[in-house]
């Protein structure tokens, strides 16, 4: 049979011979169990505000991960679109200086005045001169001096 004394803290519980323990308080340990029940609910909700949070965060990231690819994507169509533009001119414009050249040629290498320039040069300047001026100028045609 236990002998349980007044409950007050301080009392030993007994069962026949053997010493159980002491009881400490009860208005304590109840107050305790409230309070450890609090912090769980407590708990409970800063987890799932924490959650919340970083749900909003992923998406926001998402977001701004998506709308940079978007502009990545449109910065390269313009880049590319910039290269063939470029392109584009670098022919029209050799396209240009070749038929300024050509026109050059029509207009002037075959003149006997330039025929008399040429051997006017290769006198007055010699072989360096007429070299200088076809390392200079590969498209005048003064290859007959």
């Amino acid at each position: 049979m236990a002998t349980i004394g007044p409950d007050e803290p301080g009392t030993r519980v007994c069962l026949g011979n053997e010493l159980f323990g002491t009881i400490k308080s009860f208005d304590g340990e109840e107050a305790k169990s409230k309070k450890l029940s609090e912090d769980l609910k407590d708990m409970g909700v800063k987890k799932k505000l924490a959650e919340d949070r970083t749900l909003t965060a992923e998406i926001t990231l998402a977001t701004a991960n998506s709308s940079l690819e978007a502009v990545v994507t449109e910065k390269e169509k313009s880049l590319a679109t910039a290269k063939q533009e470029l392109e584009r001119v670098r022919v029209e414009r050799a396209d240009a200086e070749s038929k300024v050249v050509e026109a050059y040629k029509d207009a002037f290498v075959d003149t006997p005045e330039y025929q008399d320039l040429a051997q006017l040069l290769m006198t007055i300047g010699g072989e360096q001169l007429v070299k200088r001026i076809m390392e200079t100028h590969p498209e005048w045609d003064i290859s007959f001096l």
